[in-house]
């Protein structure tokens, strides 16, 4: 029963997953509405903490969001929820800790932004890694859910890149860089 149980939420998981996928590509293009960048992350964290209070989370999650004037696509929302939720839902640190750092970088052309989300949880399971890098799946390689590739969709889709890195001492920091507009 128990076996059953948990086929029964992780199947519940992937289909929530695949809705928010479904949301994001109407008919295969995404929301190109443009948002005040520190607008899009400030909601991103809200409807993180939101979604994770559900659960009975108590991780703390810490942001360096600098004042800007600078506007991206509202959708990047999305991906940034996803990776806070992510790290805050599976983290199993006695003090979960997440923190989000922007950093907007006018050196361009183009104009960068990037968010950066680091934990001290137990990572991102190697073959969860490699698919996303090499962007592809075969039966013996592959992802157990649709979250991070709903962020590498729409980061690619914004013309940015994902990277994802070990944290010190413990953790990971997943790096989204992405193009942003005055």
């Amino acid at each position: 029963v128990e076996r059953i149980s948990r086929s029964v939420e992780d199947l519940l998981r992937i289909s929530e997953q695949a809705q928010r996928i479904e949301n994001t590509f109407v008919e295969g293009e995404t929301v190109s509405e443009i948002q005040p960048l520190e607008t899009v992350i400030r909601l991103a964290k809200r409807d993180a903490l939101d979604a994770s209070a559900v659960d009975g989370s108590d991780a703390s999650v810490s942001t360096s969001i600098p004042p800007t004037d600078c506007r991206v696509s509202f959708e990047l929302g999305t991906a940034v929820k996803e990776l806070l939720v992510n790290a805050i839902q599976h983290n199993d640190a006695d003090t979960p800790e997440v923190t989000l750092d922007l950093d907007v970088d006018r050196n361009g052309p183009p104009l960068e932004a990037t968010i950066a989300i680091s934990d001290n949880g137990p990572g991102i399971p190697e073959n969860e890694r490699k698919v996303l890098e090499e962007g592809e799946e075969s039966p013996l390689l592959h992802g157990s859910g649709l979250g991070l590739w709903l962020v590498n969709w729409i980061v690619t889709e914004l013309g940015g890149t994902v990277r994802i890195a070990e944290n010190d001492p413990r953790g990971t920091v997943v790096t989204i860089l992405v193009p942003i507009s005055e």
